[in-house]
């Protein structure tokens, strides 16, 4: 078989030696686990939280479907908001508290987290 494909008779092209999409596929399914979350996890072990969070998410920018990634931020969400001074003028007996943005990020990443784990085969999530 020729590396090339005659057009008309008169052009010829070289075939594309380009992977085919299925493969850049699972090439960008696997990257959340090969490239970022290892880099989460040091960053994380440096204890750079702003860092990890902006690499969770660039993860979840580049690869939407990425159940770790959005596990790994909710972690890191609840990491921020533990650590949060606890402010008392916010305290309030018997009446609905304000939600922490730090909290409600955690509980929205999670809750994708666990979605998107769901549509997956034998997927496990572990944020810590």
């Amino acid at each position: 078989m020729s590396d090339e494909v005659n057009i008309t008779g008169k052009w010829s092209l070289k075939k594309s030696t380009a992977p085919s999409t299925r493969v850049a596929a699972v090439n960008t399914e696997n990257r959340d686990k090969e490239v970022f979350v290892p880099l989460i996890q040091s960053q994380l072990a440096s204890n750079r939280i702003a860092d990890a969070i902006t690499t969770a998410t660039n993860c979840i920018a580049q690869i939407p479907s990425s159940a770790p990634c959005y596990a790994l931020r909710s972690s890191l969400y609840l990491r921020v908001y533990k650590v949060k001074p606890i402010d008392l003028a916010k305290l309030r007996i018997n009446g609905k508290q304000d939600q922490d943005p730090d909290w409600q990020k955690a509980v929205a990443d999670i809750s994708k987290a666990v979605s998107l784990a769901r549509m997956l085969p034998n997927t496990t999530i572990s944020a810590d």
